[in-house]
């Protein structure tokens, strides 16, 4: 059991004053408490640093503050909320376009045949369910485009070998000799 904490430890104690969605928010608020002189804290700050891949690992960022400073960061914060007409920017994520890497990969699927075009639905699937619709279609070009270049190399393929191919040997150039039997027993 822990004895009860002294009014001093809990003035000098961290407490979540805002949790943000992003660093960068985290970053911006804690701006503004360093200008008010209000010492600020993100206990996130290396995580979120570490896994650059995925911005919200946790879903937030906490901003946190000594316990004797909470009540005059708390008031910062009020004046600097956004007002209510303020309206988030939205992004539209359904006109982004494909990467070179899903380019090549979607071009390059095609000899696979049935795992190829197992790959090429799941790719396609896996944009349409995110809203992803011009990289779907750009995904469904890149693999028609390899279909067609893999269709055109083995059609290539086969007509070089058909202009190509050597006559038929005849025994004599099998055996410059002659064809000669074995001697009889």
């Amino acid at each position: 059991m822990h004895p009860a904490a002294s009014a001093s430890d809990q003035d000098n104690a961290w407490i979540t004053l805002s949790t943000c969605r992003t660093l960068v928010e985290a970053d911006l608020l804690r701006m503004h408490l360093d200008a008010a002189q209000i010492e600020s804290f993100i206990p996130d700050e290396s995580l979120m640093q570490a896994v650059s891949f995925n911005v919200n690992t946790y879903g937030f960022v906490r901003l946190q503050v000594h316990g004797k400073d909470l009540d005059s960061a708390r008031q910062l914060l009020s004046t600097l909320a956004p007002s209510e007409s303020a309206e988030e920017p939205t992004v539209d994520y359904s006109d982004v376009p494909l990467t070179a890497g899903p380019r090549v990969v979607a071009f390059l699927i095609p000899p696979l045949v049935c795992v190829g075009l197992i790959i090429a639905g799941a790719g396609y699937g896996h944009y349409m369910t995110r809203g992803y619709k011009r990289k779907a279609s750009q995904w469904c070009k890149c693999y028609l485009l390899g279909l067609l270049f893999w269709l055109a190399v083995i059609v290539a393929i086969g007509v070089w070998r058909t202009h190509h191919q050597p006559a038929p040997l005849s025994p004599r150039q099998i055996h410059p000799q002659g064809f000669q039997l074995p001697p009889p027993k």
